[in-house]
C-alpha cells in the first residue's frame, strides 16, 4: 500500500511581506525621531510645532509644494529640511498603508479587483525579467510627477496595479518622493518663492501634465517593444 503523501504547504506570500514591511515601519520610524531629536537638541530651533504643520501638510495638501513653506520667515527648516521631512514622511505612511493592503485586499468586488490586477501584472512581470525594472522605474515616476494623486497613496495603488510587491513599491515611492522633493528644494533654494509660483502656473502645469502624458506614452511603447523581444 502506497504511503499517502500530504499535500504541500503553499504558504501565502503576503504574509513575508507583512513582517519585512513591519520591520522596515519600526526601522523607518525610529531612524526618523532619532534624527529629528538629535537635530532639535543640537540646534533647539524657534516654532518647533510647525514641523508637525509642515509633516501634515506634506502628507496632503498641498504635498510636496509644502516644501516652499520652508522659505518662510520663522520656519524651524529651511527648504532642504523640510525635504528630507517629506520623504521620512512619505516612507512611514506608503509603510503603513501597504501594511494595511492585506485587509483592504479582502474588501469584496474592489479588493478582488486590485488582487486579480496585482497578480495578472505580477506573473507577465515574472515571466519577462526586464520588464521588472520598467514597473519599479515607471512606480517612482509617477511617485516623481508633482500631479494630484502620485504621491503615497496613488504610489502604492499604482504599484500594486504594475505588479510590484509591497516592498518594492514602498521603494519606488520613497524614491519617486526623494527626487521630487529635492528637485524643489534646489528650486527653492535658487529661485526662492518664484519657484513656487512658475509651478504653480496654469501653462506650467499643463505643459508639465502634456510632458507627463508624452512621457508616459513612450514608456509604454517601450514596454510593448520589451514584450516583443521576450
Amino acid at each position: 500500500m502506497k504511503p499517502v503523501l500530504a499535500p504541500p504547504v503553499v504558504r501565502d506570500p503576503r504574509r513575508g511581506e507583512t513582517g519585512i514591511l513591519l520591520a522596515l515601519w519600526v526601522g523607518s520610524l525610529a531612524a526618523s525621531v532619532a534624527v529629528l531629536g538629535t537635530w532639535i537638541l543640537e540646534t533647539r530651533p524657534e516654532n518647533l510645532h510647525w514641523i508637525w504643520i509642515q509633516a501634515i501638510a506634506l502628507a496632503s495638501f498641498p504635498g510636496k509644494f509644502a516644501v516652499f513653506g520652508g522659505l518662510a520667515e520663522g520656519s524651524p527648516l529651511d527648504p532642504w529640511g523640510v525635504a528630507l521631512l517629506s520623504v521620512a514622511v512619505d516612507a512611514v505612511l506608503a509603510i503603513s498603508l501597504a501594511i494595511c493592503l492585506s485587509p483592504i485586499l479582502r474588501v469584496p468586488r474592489i479588493g478582488t479587483w486590485l488582487r486579480g490586477a496585482n497578480a495578472r501584472a505580477a506573473a507577465v512581470l515574472s515571466e519577462y525579467p526586464r520588464l521588472k525594472r520598467m514597473a519599479f522605474w515607471g512606480g517612482a515616476l509617477f511617485v516623481a510627477l508633482p500631479l494630484p494623486g502620485s504621491g503615497w497613496v496613488g504610489g502604492t495603488f499604482a504599484g500594486q496595479l504594475l505588479g510590484l510587491s509591497r516592498p518594492r513599491g514602498v521603494a519606488a515611492i520613497v524614491i519617486g518622493s526623494a527626487a521630487v522633493s529635492l528637485f524643489f528644494a534646489c528650486l527653492a533654494s535658487l529661485l526662492g518663492r518664484e519657484a513656487e509660483v512658475l509651478l504653480r502656473n496654469p501653462w506650467i502645469v499643463a505643459g508639465g501634465l502634456a510632458a507627463s502624458l508624452a512621457l508616459v506614452w513612450l514608456l509604454w511603447n517601450r514596454f510593448r517593444e520589451e514584450l516583443r523581444r521576450e
